[in-house]
């Protein structure tokens, strides 16, 4: 049976008695004048609640009790950027296209560097040159200079030996 309103959404939640686990989500709810901010459990720097079943993250909770019920495919998007605020007025439902796109007109998303690693990569330029010099004077082996680098074998075997790491596409010269 689908959800389609509150009230069949509230009448879903285990009998024992679904308005003390709403009471109890709220309770733990400080509203400011502004944000709502949730000062219960945390999870992946969402907040998260176990109103029926398994944990939920508390913006999904607080937009199904307050708006209805949250379509299949779209999630629950925040307004003011503020991961543990529940207030109703700062929720709205987008596509997870939608979230990314909000994220970069906020900002919020960090731009890919030339390599597409969004900041992610461990070497920089002119580490990646020296390893290569030194793989390429043998006088290193690859496990060496992984340990040296701190990264897998398998890496520096790529940024080494794969044409797919050549200095096009890194930016750096071969």
């Amino acid at each position: 049976m689908a959800v389609t309103s509150w009230k069949q959404w509230r009448d879903s939640l285990p009998k024992a008695d679904p308005d003390k686990r709403i009471t109890r989500f709220w309770s733990k709810v400080e509203k400011g004048p502004d944000c709502w901010i949730w000062k219960g459990g945390v999870r992946n720097q969402y907040g998260a609640f176990n109103l029926i079943g398994p944990l939920e993250y508390v913006h999904r909770i607080a937009y199904r009790i307050t708006v209805g019920p949250i379509p299949k495919g779209l999630l629950v998007l925040h307004r003011c950027d503020t991961p543990l605020c529940v207030n109703p007025a700062h929720l709205f439902l987008g596509t997870q296209s939608d979230n990314l796109k909000d994220a970069n007109v906020k900002g919020r998303a960090k731009p890919p560097d030339r390599t597409g690693s969004r900041g992610r990569r461990k070497l920089s330029d002119a580490q990646i040159i020296e390893m290569r010099q030194l793989e390429e004077t043998g006088a290193i082996s690859l496990a060496e200079l992984g340990r040296l680098y701190g990264i897998c074998k398998q890496s520096i075997w790529r940024f080494c030996k794969d044409s797919r790491f050549d200095g096009e596409y890194l930016g750096i010269p071969r």
